[in-house]
């Protein structure tokens, strides 16, 4: 018993601290394209202060947008502006995506909890046990323990699925075009180096959110197939008949894996983001071509 506590202990601890890892990776990677391009947007007043010329240079707005006041004289107000958006929106993405990167992580460690469980479902020590009744209690509490573990599992996954499937297909259609559009950019501007820049780093921050929730979706269903295999090569032909029926309807949800979907539309795997690069390169050539 207290080898399993250590045991759960250990996986949680090291969930938390992969979790704590790919969010800050992420965090970094998004504001280090935000910061740089904040700095691109200044550039012209920097350069005016560094290397002064007989004439100031132009000042332009990254983005075309009508406030309806003169952009000359309140041209600090609506690059604050334009800066504060530039700020806000990756944090968005943060944390909507920390977010799901917890949850989808607390599932992992909740399914390699329930395979390490599955491993030890029948290894009841007969020397620490004085008859086959004590025996047999000890696996009807073990087993009793993992079929509700399991009921959890599919439970906690189905509340993701309830509260992430209607934002992940809008960011999934979202992402997409953006990235298309952003790809056509750098493709047909000319020598334009700031419009070029703002596309890259549009098309890698959408590529890395899509491939990380991708990732999750991934992780969740190898790893909810992983307890079906563990079941399988357990000692479960030894369990009496009711046991074995139990065990039979989680081995079978190996051929019915948990899966995290967009509307069911889209399935949550890495070969289905492969499909996004084929899709984005695609809608990029015609793009170009219109």
């Amino acid at each position: 018993m207290a080898l399993s506590k250590q045991m759960e202990r250990s996986f949680s601890e090291g969930c938390y601290h992969y979790r704590i890892a790919v969010v800050y990776i992420f965090s970094v990677l998004q504001y280090i394209v935000v910061i740089v391009y904040i700095i691109w947007m200044f550039m012209p007043e920097i350069l005016d202060v560094i290397s002064p010329m007989n004439e100031s240079r132009p000042r332009m707005q990254p983005f075309k947008a009508e406030f309806f006041v003169d952009e000359e004289q309140y041209f600090y107000f609506i690059r604050s502006h334009t800066c504060l958006v530039v700020l806000i929106m990756p944090l968005i993405f943060l944390t909507t995506s920390s977010l799901f990167v917890a949850l989808t992580q607390h599932a992992c460690g909740m399914c390699k909890l329930l395979g390490y469980r599955a491993e030890r479902l029948f290894c009841v020590v007969k020397g620490a046990t004085g008859c086959d009744l004590t025996r047999s209690k000890i696996s009807c509490g073990n087993m009793v323990v993992f079929i509700r573990l399991h009921y959890n599992i599919i439970q906690f996954i189905d509340m993701i699925q309830i509260y992430h499937t209607i934002p992940f297909l809008m960011d999934l259609l979202g992402l997409v075009l953006a990235v298309s559009l952003a790809l056509t950019q750098m493709l047909t501007i000319g020598g334009d180096i700031e419009r070029a820049f703002r596309s890259t780093g549009i098309a890698i921050v959408a590529l890395i959110y899509l491939f990380v929730s991708n990732y999750m979706g991934q992780k969740v269903t190898d790893l909810s197939s992983s307890v079906c295999e563990k079941v399988y090569n357990s000692e479960w032909y030894n369990a009496d008949v009711s046991e074995q029926k139990s065990l039979l309807l989680i081995i079978k949800r190996r051929f019915n894996p948990l899966v995290l979907t967009a509307c069911r539309f889209y399935v949550m795997s890495l070969p289905k983001f492969g499909m996004i690069l084929q899709t984005v390169i695609s809608y990029c050539m015609f793009m170009r071509q219109l």
